[in-house]
């Protein structure tokens, strides 16, 4: 470990999530690149309130009954129509909330995509980019 960031939240956090099984956030090859979640790349001491993106979130089995799944192949004649949420907006949510929108095609099981709504307040307000979008 560097002992200078050692000390710093985001860090700690994210050797955490080395402890419970998660990899690094990358964006394409930029294995630290997802500035979104703290197994991304973190600027340091500044940058406290940070936390897991929708892929992790997914991964954890966090928010489960704010996860909704949805495979365009399978419903191609259908919309698909949900209020994306924030995980600050989860205590005031309901079930008519999406917190992790998964988004997957059935015969491509290794694929899929993670979304949710990336606001930047409480413990996201340092989110690295992307900041109130999905």
């Amino acid at each position: 470990y560097n002992d200078n960031q050692i000390g710093y939240e985001t860090v700690q956090m994210h050797e955490v999530g080395h402890n419970l099984g998660l990899h690094h956030s990358g964006e394409g090859t930029a294995e630290y690149a997802d500035t979104t979640d703290v197994m991304g790349y973190s600027a340091g001491a500044h940058e406290k309130s940070r936390c897991f993106n929708a892929e992790k979130m997914h991964d954890l089995g966090w928010f489960t009954d704010r996860e909704k799944q949805f495979d365009p192949a399978m419903n191609m004649d259908e919309t698909f129509v949900t209020k994306l949420i924030g995980v600050n907006d989860y205590a005031n949510s309901t079930t008519d909330h999406t917190l992790v929108l998964s988004v997957f095609q059935s015969h491509k099981s290794t694929e899929s995509l993670y979304m949710t709504y990336n606001r930047a307040e409480g413990i996201t307000a340092d989110t690295g980019e992307a900041a109130n979008k999905v």
